[in-house]
């Protein structure tokens, strides 16, 4: 954090570690309840303004799934996700470079992509 410029208080780093570790993709305030019982100081407004922070500096990436309130990833490797439209989970995805191929066909510099995709998970087939 500190490579980024960011003063890593007691709450921030606490609230980066648990975006590190978990691949649930939260909302702000799925992190807000895991994190109170550890944190007795944490407040809703921190953990808003910690995860604006961590994404404008780049630590992690808001996801772009319409309809559903912002959801946070750690893993900032490029990366697509899907969503579900039953049960509101959400999976990585990794995509295979030849996806990327038409940057290089038609002379385009992709610095980042954020993809989508959006049915119903092998759990809610059931």
């Amino acid at each position: 954090m500190t490579n980024a410029g960011i003063r890593p208080s007691y709450q921030r780093t606490m609230i980066f570690g648990y975006l590190l570790k978990t691949n649930s993709h939260p909302a702000a305030e799925a992190i807000f309840n895991a994190l109170k019982g550890h944190i007795s100081t944490l407040s809703l407004t921190t953990v808003y303004n910690t995860l604006n922070l961590l994404t404008t500096k780049g630590l992690i990436n808001r996801l772009p799934i319409s309809g559903q309130q912002a959801r946070f990833d750690g893993f900032i490797k490029q990366h697509a996700h899907f969503s579900c439209y039953k049960c509101g989970r959400i999976y990585d995805v990794t995509l295979d470079t030849g996806a990327l191929q038409f940057k290089e066909q038609h002379g385009f510099k992709v610095t980042d992509y954020q993809a989508v995709f959006k049915g119903i998970c092998k759990l809610c087939k059931k």
